[in-house]
């Protein structure tokens, strides 16, 4: 019996994920304690289009070398505000790369996860708290019926 074993590496940052910079938290601090609000500060306009963009820019870069990426939330943006005006990344890409992720389209739907997410995404930046995803599971289904 083979064993593979693969390690993985992540960028620390400050600031930590997307959702540590919108509530206020130490990254390194347990997920109940960072996160006992109900909702994070919303992010000003101009830092939810510049996140948006490093995001997609992201996205079309593991999309051009064939792979998808459906864990896209929050947890899974980083941020360094050190950058000029701030810049995020793509973070967990382990399950990307190991063939371990969610399923790439949405059932029911025909559209791929990673723009439904990405709409999470952008609705969670703008209000600073995540959406209710079955919610708009339910709206995006009667729009496309």
């Amino acid at each position: 019996l083979e064993t593979q074993t693969v390690f993985v590496f992540r960028e620390l940052s400050s600031a930590g994920s997307l959702k540590d910079y919108m509530y206020g938290a130490n990254p390194l601090d347990p997920y109940p304690k960072k996160y006992f609000r109900d909702r994070g500060t919303p992010l000003l306009e101009t830092q939810v289009r510049r996140f948006g963009r490093h995001v997609l820019a992201g996205l079309a870069v593991l999309h051009g070398a064939g792979f998808p990426y459906p864990q896209l939330c929050s947890t899974n943006v980083i941020v360094d505000p050190q950058q000029s005006g701030g810049m995020c990344k793509l973070s967990d890409l382990e399950s990307v790369f190991t063939g371990r992720h969610r399923p790439y389209f949405v059932e029911g739907l025909h559209i791929a996860v990673e723009l439904f997410r990405f709409a999470l995404l952008l609705s969670e930046m703008i209000t600073g708290q995540e959406p209710d995803e079955s919610r708009l599971l339910a709206h995006v289904a009667c729009a496309t019926a």
